[in-house]
Order: C-alpha cells, then structure tokens, then sequence
C-alpha cells in the first residue's frame, strides 16, 4: 500500500519536473528581407528605395492558438517581435503582434506552408504596422489538429517570395532567404529542484 502511494508520488513529481521545464518555452521565428515606403507616411525615415531587415518573432510554446475550427490554420495573438533596420543603431520593439502560420496554402496547386507575421512599433512618438511573410515547401511542418503549438523546423530557405503591402511600409522576402524556428527550454529554478529533491528524497525514506 505505501509502495503504491510513494509511486503515485514519484510519478507526480516526474510530471511536475516536466510540467516545469515546458512552462516558459518558447519558439523563435527568424528572416530576412527588404521593406521599402508605401505612400507618403515614413514613420522610420528611410526615404527612396528598398532597406534590409531582419524580423524576429518569438512565441510562448503555451500561447493558445486561436483559429481553433481550421486544421490548415494556427493563429499566435501573444507574440512579441523585433525589428532590425539597417541603418538603425538599435532594434525596434513590438507594442503588439501576432503570427498566422499556414500548414499547405493555399487550397489549390502549389501547395506551400507559409508564416504571415505583424506587429505594431513606435518610432520617435509615431506608431505605425509592419507585416512580412515568408513561403517554404509545404512539407516543412504538418498540422493535424484544430489546436495546434507553434512549429520547430530545421532551418528551411525560402520557395517563393514573400511580398506583403500594407501602408506605411512594403516587405519582400526572396527566394532562397533562410527561415529559423529556435525552441528555447528555460531551466527550472533553483527553488523547484530543491522542492523536487526534497519531496523525492522524502518519499523514499517513507517506502524504507
């Protein structure tokens, strides 16, 4: 009977470890492009022309995907993104962003998975929205539920171009540009080991 009862205890605390290290994991989404003005706003002051960028978005592995009736669709509300520009001495922070990530889009020959990102970002007191999306082989990921966490792949080039127009600013992803998705695993604290330890090393003594 004790036997029994300190399994039950050692099982949960292997699930507990586990649960620990899950929680705070999170899914780094990186590329590069051009983005150039649309219009007459220009929010970043980069003139005439096209300019490098390189976008980073990262998502909580525990975000919860909102399009929740779609198999082909995982939509992030809760990702935060970066923004470098070159010229720019220091990145720009997203106030707000999202990612929509397509498993086979679309619906019609060639099929293709692609990662549609946005964010909002402020700029010396102007706030503005930047889109950009990339486009890889439709084998990259695969999507089988109507929930789905955001994807790991092996770093994946781009199939397609990517161009995405939405005032103030046009992005443009080309060809053979490289796609990483980066899972970080957080380490448990300090505190939940020695919890763990002890609560492990107690369990022990009780099945002497």
């Amino acid at each position: 009977m004790i036997q029994r009862l300190v399994t039950c205890i050692l099982g949960a605390l292997a699930l507990l470890s586990d649960s620990t290290v899950l929680y705070g994991a999170s899914v780094a989404y990186e590329w590069s492009g051009v983005l150039m003005r649309d219009g007459e706003e220009d929010p970043l002051r980069i003139g005439d022309g096209w300019v490098p960028f390189r976008w980073k978005a990262v998502v909580s592995v525990g975000d919860i995907d909102i399009d929740d009736y779609r198999v082909d669709l995982a939509t992030f509300m809760g990702a935060e993104a970066t923004l470098w520009v070159d010229g720019f001495a220091s990145p720009l922070r997203s106030l707000t962003a999202a990612l929509e990530v397509y498993d086979n889009y679309p619906s019609r020959s060639p099929l293709f998975d692609m990662i549609f990102a946005g964010g909002d970002f402020e700029h010396e007191g102007e706030s503005f929205g930047i889109s950009t999306a990339v486009n890889f082989p439709f084998s990259t990921y695969d999507f089988t539920a109507l929930a789905e966490a955001p994807p790991v792949f092996e770093p994946t080039n781009v199939e397609s171009q990517g161009t995405v127009g939405s005032s103030p600013y046009i992005t443009r992803v080309l060809p053979g540009a490289s796609v990483t998705a980066t899972l970080t695993v957080p380490e448990p604290s300090t505190a939940m080991l020695v919890s763990l330890a002890t609560l492990a090393a107690f369990a022990r003594r009780r099945a002497v």
